[in-house]
């Protein structure tokens, strides 16, 4: 019957009905539910949401290094010198971006202009740890940096630089989070009059000057 006074359905005794009650345990049900599990959910959602914008980042990354290695290599190839190789791979990076800001590379160019004291590496190699390594790339894709491109040897450009990348939200439950290292490696070699390719190194060879 209806209870004149508030409308409510109740029984002949007064009660609410059975049904009624069924559906007050499953709100409270789904509410102890959400209230347990909810947060689990928010975290599992927030890393996902995470790794897909380290993801973007990280290919972000890769496509600024494999541009500039390949820029750096076929102007090398072309008759221009380390410093053009060099400024041309920097270039090609910085025109790329990493969630937003530009990849910047450190040309690590070997200046010394004195004849008697020439730079120690033949392709003016700072180091061998540096963001632009130049050297000379054979058959099988072994990479010198000690010796330069003459003959048969392919220009070649290796390219590596680590970013830091800032999440999408600095805490999570009050847990600071980030922000991420994202690193990249590639390398481009090149044959005179030949176009850039990417490839992957069989050995890397380098003494530091």
């Amino acid at each position: 019957m209806v209870d004149l006074k508030d409308g409510r359905v109740r029984s002949r005794h007064g009660h609410f009905p059975p049904w009624r009650c069924r559906q007050a345990h499953r709100r409270g049900l789904a509410t102890m539910w959400l209230i347990m599990f909810g947060p689990v959910f928010l975290v599992m959602l927030y890393f996902v949401v995470e790794i897909g914008h380290l993801y973007l980042a990280k290919t972000e990354l890769n496509n600024a290094l494999e541009a500039a290695a390949q820029a750096g290599a076929q102007r090398w190839s072309e008759g221009g010198t380390t410093a053009e190789a060099r400024a041309n791979a920097y270039g090609y990076a910085q025109a790329n971006t990493v969630s937003g800001d530009p990849v910047e590379l450190d040309t690590d160019e070997d200046t010394t202009e004195d004849t008697d004291d020439p730079p120690a590496n033949p392709n003016n190699n700072v180091s061998c740890d540096g963001e632009i390594v130049l050297g000379a790339v054979n058959a099988t894709d072994d990479f010198d940096a000690n010796e330069a491109p003459t003959g048969a040897l392919q220009f070649g450009v290796r390219v590596r630089k680590t970013v830091s990348v800032e999440p999408l939200s600095s805490t999570l439950l009050g847990i600071s989070m980030g922000p991420f290292d994202l690193s990249g490696d590639v390398t481009a070699a090149c044959a005179t009059g030949d176009t850039p390719r990417l490839i992957r190194l069989n050995s890397f060879t380098c003494t530091s000057p």
